[in-house]
């Protein structure tokens, strides 16, 4: 089914609903480790079958959309959220529907998140409906819409707690139905779980279903109002003709026109991203203030390292300046000591002079203390 699917399908957009599958052959001779005995020493046991055993080895998808909900610490998600992975469930069945299929087992489990390479945090929430693909199909049955009939009074095949009504009173299921199980999964993601949860009659369930399709709005344990026109959504997939194909871009449309939360503190609603956006209005969640701060300290080290060469380049021209100064001081210095010199010289020369005079002689020697008579 898988291998059907994804040849079916070749573009990408389609294909990141759909498990890749990686490898496909038979198996001959089936081995099966003997656990009685405790030293595994004898040899596994070997069974040939008559008619090989066909086996595939698909790609691995997680986590599951069923693990992601049960992990999150408030156990429900955000309206937006839960819109946009109900979307994304139902884009997931539209390619099984094309060909035909009909799923008859629509639960959480079934469904995966695809990671990307580039992580979940850079992604805008809105394109979590186009990261949702499909993991189990061995439930899938081709449904006779093309003979203008429906067959009756057939065992149910699935999880009742997510089964429509009409499958659990014995029809045929079809693709109305798979989707009416997505508007459940829809409605345990925004309240945390099903008013049947604690039913485990039929019965009981069915008539709980009643009653809750029934509903105008859905509102939560503190009576807020968290989706409105709920129950136009199972009058509009009712009204559908089960032999022609489901509009589904017209199905999105109505679903986006469920929220009604009034955030009034302001702040933004949290979800998987740590944030969540408000519908049809593109948000950039994750590392966009951490990828602004990297910037910020990006270009400060860019100013603080051309300030740092424009400090050096200043001070490379401003040593020749200082060499020149230093070197003018020095001149100067030797200037004055040249100059004081001479003055001592002419000093000296004064009092030689006048020592001529009276008939005395100055000391070649200046450390005499007395000066010689001229003879």
């Amino acid at each position: 089914m898988f291998k059907m699917l994804y040849k079916s399908y070749s573009d990408h957009a389609s294909r990141l609903h759909i498990p890749a599958v990686l490898g496909q052959g038979s198996l001959s001779e089936l081995h099966y480790l003997n656990l009685g005995d405790s030293t595994n020493r004898t040899r596994d046991i070997v069974e040939i079958p008559k008619v090989p055993r066909p086996y595939f080895i698909f790609e691995t998808l997680e986590p599951s959309i069923e693990t992601l909900f049960k992990s999150n610490r408030t156990k429900q998600f955000p309206v937006h959220t839960s819109i946009f992975i109900t979307i994304g469930c139902i884009k997931a069945l539209r390619l099984l529907h094309m060909k035909g299929f009909a799923h008859r087992n629509v639960q959480p489990a079934y469904f995966s998140l695809r990671l990307p390479r580039r992580g979940l945090l850079v992604r805008r929430e809105s394109e979590l409906c186009d990261l949702v693909a499909i993991t189990e199909l061995w439930t899938c049955r081709k449904y006779r819409a093309h003979l203008g009939r429906t067959r009756t009074g057939l065992s149910y095949v699935g999880n009742w707690k997510y089964g429509s009504i009409e499958t659990l009173t014995g029809k045929e299921p079809r693709a109305v139905d798979d989707l009416i199980s997505c508007i459940y999964i829809l409605t345990e993601f925004v309240l945390g779980q099903v008013p049947w949860h604690t039913q485990t009659e039929k019965q009981a369930i069915i008539n709980s279903k009643k009653e809750l399709e029934t509903s105008e709005r859905l509102e939560d344990a503190h009576n807020n109002v968290l989706l409105i026109n709920y129950r136009k959504l199972y009058e509009w997939l009712r009204s559908q003709s089960p032999f022609r194909t489901i509009n589904y871009e017209a199905f999105y449309e109505e679903i986006l026109k469920l929220p009604d939360v009034v955030n009034t503190s302001g702040a933004p609603e949290p979800s998987l991203f740590g944030f969540s956006n408000p519908l049809n209005i593109t948000y950039e969640h994750g590392f966009v203030e951490k990828k602004a701060h990297k910037a910020a300290q990006r270009n400060k080290n860019k100013c603080d390292a051309s300030k740092s060469s424009e400090r050096k380049r200043k001070e490379k021209n401003a040593e020749p300046l200082s060499r020149q100064k230093d070197k003018d001081k020095c001149t100067s210095k030797e200037n004055a000591g040249i100059d004081k010199k001479a003055v001592e010289c002419s000093a000296m020369k004064g009092c030689t002079t006048a020592l001529e005079k009276k008939g005395m002689t100055y000391p070649i020697n200046h450390n005499k203390s007395r000066f010689s008579k001229i003879k």
